[in-house]
């Protein structure tokens, strides 16, 4: 599933999972403890104790705030983009990903800083930007060009790798550059 990949790549050998007390949420907690070979520490909050998770109702607020701006600044150089193209899935890890990366906490540090112990240091490119970049598999013939075009949709959270959206799909890969008309 998507959560237990993205568990994965934060790369934590240990993390405490709180929510309340849905039967879907606590099931979703249940299969990913079965898929994961990390110490899960299961916490719930009080019935009807809406305060309980506070922090997490913030958290939400902000992803959903850094989506309109995402999305309203991707239509100003895309134009309309519908809710069922492909890029819109990836608009809430793009979010999240900014906020981990550029947002600092009251102790000056973003989350990154905090989980790495250095500043996120890749180019910071506007989510659907058409962008150049060097996939990171495949096999490459002489002649085929080394650039291939896609649309950024962010950054892989540990290996830094450049995430782009082709029409093969979404790929990995390295070297990205602005093209000619982004830069203008």
């Amino acid at each position: 599933s998507f959560v237990v990949g993205f568990i994965r790549a934060l790369g934590y050998r240990r993390m405490t999972l709180q929510s309340d007390n849905e039967p879907a949420i606590l099931g979703l907690k249940k299969e990913i403890r079965k898929q994961l070979d990390v110490e899960i520490v299961e916490r719930e909050s009080p019935p009807h104790d809406h305060q309980g998770n506070g922090f997490i109702e913030v958290g939400v607020r902000e992803i959903k705030r850094q989506c309109r701006a995402i999305v309203l600044a991707m239509e100003a150089h895309l134009g309309a983009v519908p809710l069922t193209h492909p890029l819109m899935m990836w608009v809430p890890h793009h979010a999240a990903a900014v906020l981990n990366r550029y947002m600092r906490g009251d102790d000056g540090f973003t989350p990154e800083q905090r989980r790495t112990g250095r500043a996120w240091r890749s180019p910071a490119l506007q989510f659907g930007e058409c962008v150049q970049f060097k996939p990171a598999s495949g096999k490459r013939t002489d002649l085929a060009p080394r650039l291939e075009e896609g649309l950024y949709v962010g950054h892989h959270e540990r290996t830094g790798s450049v995430i782009c959206l082709t029409t093969a799909g979404a790929c990995f890969g390295f070297a990205v550059k602005r093209t000619e008309e982004t830069a203008k």
